[in-house]
């Protein structure tokens, strides 16, 4: 009998043992990275904030475009996904703001700065995707970049941040499409020629339920873009631009419910054809390309 509860008592140890080390497995960087990013990957329906600032240096001016967009959105996990997006922008003092909504049936738009346009179209809901954004900034990140200088920073409130510096050309690869985005929207119109990245960072904030709470990029871009025939008979052939890419999504209270409202009136949207748009000429989701 003592025997059997010796046994008995040794296989309880060992098994509380085993609970105790693998629940108390040291957190590192990577882990509170990969498994926030999953965790909030896999979420349904989501509220965030999202900005960028790009500071750009052209044929000695210097500019600086801020946008915003605030976006709720449900359904995300199904094929009629409802996403609403209010994005605001500026530029030489002008602010110019649209609102989107997509219900998996209907791309709606409203420019009230263009007259108050109203449109809606059921082909663009293939070619127009207001999360697109949003997946190009939230990526789980190889473990290989995680080096020993990388630490886990506990925030007053709670929150956990990691930071981690890239190199050039992983970042490129691993955010191309936000990194395309970027460049298209200052070489829209042109050729580009030459693209360089630099300084490239990544900052991701983990809350106290494990969920990213906010998501930071940030990158330097030296380009070289073709101005065209014209431009190049008036000794303009080619403009040498720097950019600075600062961009940040703040997730409102993941994991709660969120509520998408459209904007009002939907049914009074004029409706936008794929002959219309042919005849338009189709507008495309990526302006230019990098080779």
């Amino acid at each position: 009998m003592k025997k059997k509860i010796l046994s008995i008592t040794l296989a309880v140890c060992i098994l509380v043992s085993l609970f105790t080390l693998t629940s108390c497995a040291k957190e590192t960087p990577f882990t509170l990275v990969k498994n926030a990013v999953e965790k909030t990957s896999a979420l349904d329906a989501i509220d965030v904030d999202m900005t960028m600032d790009m500071s750009m240096d052209m044929m000695g001016i210097s500019m600086t475009v801020p946008m915003t967009v605030d976006m709720q959105a449900t359904g995300l996990k199904t094929e009629a996904p409802k996403i609403y997006t209010n994005m605001k922008t500026e530029t030489s003092g002008i602010e110019m703001t649209v609102e989107m909504y997509q219900d998996g049936e209907y791309f709606y738009i409203t420019i009230p700065m263009l007259g108050n346009i109203k449109t809606k179209a059921s082909a663009l809901v293939a070619d127009y995707d207001s999360m697109a954004d949003v997946e190009s900034m939230l990526k789980v990140l190889p473990e290989e970049l995680f080096t020993e200088e990388v630490a886990i920073v506990e925030n007053e409130d709670g929150t956990k941040t990691v930071a981690i510096d890239i190199a050039d050309e992983k970042f490129n690869e691993l955010y191309k499409d936000f990194v395309d985005g970027a460049t298209a929207t200052i070489a829209e119109g042109t050729e580009l020629k030459d693209f360089a990245l630099a300084n490239a960072k990544v900052e991701v904030t983990v809350n106290e339920d494990g969920y990213v709470a906010v998501y930071k990029i940030a990158f330097d871009m030296e380009m070289t873009l073709s101005m065209g025939e014209e431009m190049a008979d008036l000794g303009m052939g080619e403009m040498e631009v720097s950019a600075t890419v600062d961009s940040v999504i703040t997730y409102n209270d993941p994991g709660a419910t969120v509520t998408v409202t459209p904007m009002e009136n939907l049914d009074s949207f004029e409706e936008i054809t794929e002959e219309d748009l042919a005849a338009l000429g189709r507008p495309r989701k990526i302006l230019c390309k990098r080779e």
